[in-house]
């Protein structure tokens, strides 16, 4: 006699995701070769959002004096959460970073500090550069001493386990992490106020 069917709901093939829950089979996209989740995580890490693409928005270039803040900017795309709404979605596995580190160097290395960023509020249709799939963070980024610096953004989807890395180019991690075209941070001497080079309207 033909097998019966088996009772209860069928898991999804291999490679597949659960309903409501996207595929990570891309989130590495971007990702720096020592950016990965490390070699003792879980088999399963549970649910996650690839990350399809981030940049720096703005500013791409500033001036500072030492300590002193200025408010970063950078976007995101993850199919399926930054296009639910035409503001940014909060989601506990979506978190984004600002850094900075020696001038020249990839974010992964040894020198660079992070900031966690927060959703921009003010970010939604009618804001400057609106792009409706792709959300937008925000952090303040500082350096403590005189110098010049490369700075960053960086995305997660699962939680911090990985980590794609953004750089200012249009093209942002679509293209891979360049150094090159990192954001440029040149703290002064002096004490005087901090100016970027161009103005972001919201």
């Amino acid at each position: 006699l033909p097998a019966a069917p088996p009772s209860g709901p069928v898991p999804p093939a291999a490679g597949l995701s659960a309903p409501g829950v996207p595929l990570d089979a891309g989130r590495d996209a971007g990702l720096l070769p020592d950016a990965h989740a490390p070699a003792d995580a879980p088999p399963d890490a549970g649910p996650s959002w690839a990350i399809g693409f981030c940049r720096v928005q703005f500013p791409t270039a500033i001036l500072a004096s030492p300590g002193m803040a200025t408010t970063v900017y950078g976007r995101v795309y993850a199919e399926g959460l930054t296009t639910r709404t035409g503001a940014t979605a909060a989601d506990a596995l979506l978190l984004g970073e600002v850094g900075s580190g020696p001038d020249g160097s990839l974010p992964s290395s040894v020198g660079w500090t992070w900031a966690r960023a927060a959703i921009n509020a003010g970010y939604g249709p009618g804001a400057a550069g609106y792009e409706p799939n792709n959300d937008e963070y925000e952090a303040s980024l500082s350096r403590p001493a005189a110098g010049s610096f490369d700075f960053a953004f960086r995305f997660s989807g699962d939680g911090g386990l990985s980590w794609t890395y953004c750089d200012t180019l249009d093209a942002g991690s679509s293209d891979g992490y360049q150094h090159a075209n990192a954001g440029s941070l040149t703290v002064m001497r002096s004490s005087g106020p901090r100016r970027s080079v161009d103005t972001y309207a919201h």
